[in-house]
């Protein structure tokens, strides 16, 4: 694997950073990404959640600083909601 310099010595800017918001290759907020997440920031604060365990079939649930998962009460059934749809090709 190649060394990168530092910055300080005529490197180059890491990729990940030309991705960041005003950065030559920055994504759009209608860019379909497909990544693994560790947080999710909600826009009220906004604030930062870590993302916790979510087994299959629970619903993700917000439990402080965490998003956690979390069954339906009993037989209750859930409403949701799709806010946004992009069919993948």
């Amino acid at each position: 694997m190649p060394t990168i310099r530092s910055l300080s010595q005529g490197g180059v800017q890491p990729h990940e950073s030309t991705h960041a918001s005003g950065g030559s290759d920055a994504f759009l907020s209608t860019d379909l990404l497909e990544a693994i997440v560790k947080r999710l920031q909600e826009s009220g604060g906004p604030t930062t959640l870590a993302m916790g365990a979510v087994s299959d079939g629970q619903f993700l649930q917000r439990s402080g600083t965490s998003i956690v998962g979390a069954s339906s009460p009993g037989s209750t059934p859930l409403e949701v909601k799709i806010v946004r749809y992009q069919q993948v090709y």
